[in-house]
């Protein structure tokens, strides 16, 4: 019987919190992945899971349409697609929403160098009514799927995230 083995290593960073109001209606944070150097060249997918908690803040409580908080991976490969998820806020409502925004990248690595990937995440709202959301927390899990049975150990992954 055959059996597969996970070659996957995955790394947690955790952002700054951060607020976006209807008049500052976005914001950008880069995020480097960093592959320590490995003896062979090897091929890998990268995953790119967005979590975040965040909380709608209207300047005035109204009734009206529920505001959308606009998560998104600009392409930077030739022939790759916009990554992009809509999650609608409750309006008035005082309960953080949990959600998740998720990016898949393919990365060729040179023997003997440092692999890199780097990537924007777009954060933006659109609402009809004026008011503030609240990102108290997110992160940015990678997961390195090497292929054709390449190990690599969680020591080997590094992931940086700045503001732009």
């Amino acid at each position: 019987m055959a059996t597969s083995q996970d070659n996957t290593v995955r790394a947690i960073q955790a952002g700054a919190p951060f607020a976006l109001t209807t008049e500052q209606l976005k914001t950008t944070r880069h995020v480097t992945v960093r592959i320590a150097p490995q003896r062979d060249e090897f091929s890998t997918s990268v995953s790119v899971t967005t979590v975040m908690t965040a909380q709608w803040v209207p300047d005035t409580p109204v009734p009206g349409q529920r505001p959308t908080l606009q998560v998104q991976w600009p392409v930077v490969e030739p022939h790759g697609n916009t990554h992009r998820e809509r999650i609608l806020l409750a309006e008035n409502d005082s309960a953080p929403v949990e959600a998740a925004a998720y990016s898949y990248h393919h990365l060729d690595c040179d023997a003997q160098q440092e692999c890199v990937w780097e990537g924007e995440v777009e954060f933006s709202i659109d609402s009809e009514n004026p008011g503030t959301v609240d990102m108290q927390a997110w992160s940015v899990e990678i997961s390195i799927d090497p292929y054709s049975g390449k190990t690599l150990s969680e020591r080997d992954l590094s992931v940086v995230i700045s503001e732009h």
